[in-house]
């Protein structure tokens, strides 16, 4: 079952997602999909379609920006040695 789905070009992306994939706020970033039926997709199409080209370039820089704040080395190593942390910890107990 498709969850995620991205609006990409050139220059980058905006999100039309599922509850089960969406983050916080999602409607800064993208379009939230009520659900996954035929009607639901046709009205994000739309909604997609509807976008000018300043507020679809705002979309992406804020996708941009989101992705660089959430997914980075840094972050990626902290999460890392906490998950490690915690596994070396429960198996010395």
């Amino acid at each position: 079952m498709p969850r995620f789905c991205n609006y990409t070009n050139a220059n980058g992306g905006y999100s039309i997602v599922s509850p089960w994939a969406a983050f916080d706020k999602i409607e800064e970033y993208g379009y939230l999909l009520p659900n996954l039926s035929i009607k639901a997709i046709d009205k994000a199409i739309q909604w997609s379609r509807a976008l000018s080209p300043t507020q679809t370039q705002e979309l992406i820089i804020r996708n941009i920006n989101y992705s660089k704040q959430k997914w980075n080395i840094q972050q990626f190593e902290y999460e890392f040695q906490y998950l490690l942390k915690n596994e070396i910890i429960n198996h010395t107990k």
